[in-house]
């Protein structure tokens, strides 16, 4: 069956990575509304999503050093397009979307150490806490399969970047599940 213009729903869950020799991998997910108000293969976006990250950092260098467990957060709201490049049941695509941001992010650093006889016999560290607002744009695509004409699943991925204060650089492999 022809499926008709209109409003749909969705979320996506999976993994990310962040770039740059940051933190490791993480969770990703993400809720919204797409309006496709001509065509179904073109569609209006406004998502938002949480991207968590846990890692271990260590600073110094052993037996000197010290390690402690940091995270980092992300919440985001943007508004963007999807682009389907067919009308049969498995459907590439691809997506843009711009807008916020709000990042909260922990960064390990060396704070000195106690020392013998002036040498220093151990690292301590503390935990630097950044949190705040970016721009960021996301961007990436996918492959969508039509099971009905009122349901879909897909393997999307995008690529997050941030910009401001704290740049940062993210990409999510995630399952999409939507609902017309």
């Amino acid at each position: 069956a022809e499926r008709q213009p209109g409003i749909s729903i969705g979320f996506n869950a999976g993994t990310g990575w962040m770039l740059g020799g940051e933190l490791g991998a993480g969770f990703s997910g993400r809720a919204f509304v797409e309006y496709a108000p001509y065509i179904h293969e073109i569609g209006l976006k406004l998502s938002g999503g949480y991207l968590w990250f846990e890692d271990t950092e260590t600073v110094g260098i052993e037996p000197l050093a010290d390690s402690d467990d940091v995270t980092s957060d992300h919440w985001y709201l943007t508004g963007g397009a999807v682009y389907r490049l067919s009308r049969r049941n498995i459907v590439p695509f691809l997506t843009a979307n711009l807008g916020a941001y709000h990042y909260y992010d922990e960064q390990l650093q060396a704070a000195g150490g106690p020392t013998i006889d002036g040498v220093q016999s151990s690292v301590v560290s503390t935990v630097k806490e950044r949190e705040g607002y970016a721009f960021g744009i996301n961007g990436g695509g996918g492959v969508e399969f039509f099971t009905s004409a009122s349901y879909s699943i897909s393997v999307e991925s995008l690529v997050h970047l941030t910009f401001g204060d704290e740049c940062f650089q993210i990409v999510d492999l995630t399952v999409m599940f939507r609902f017309f």
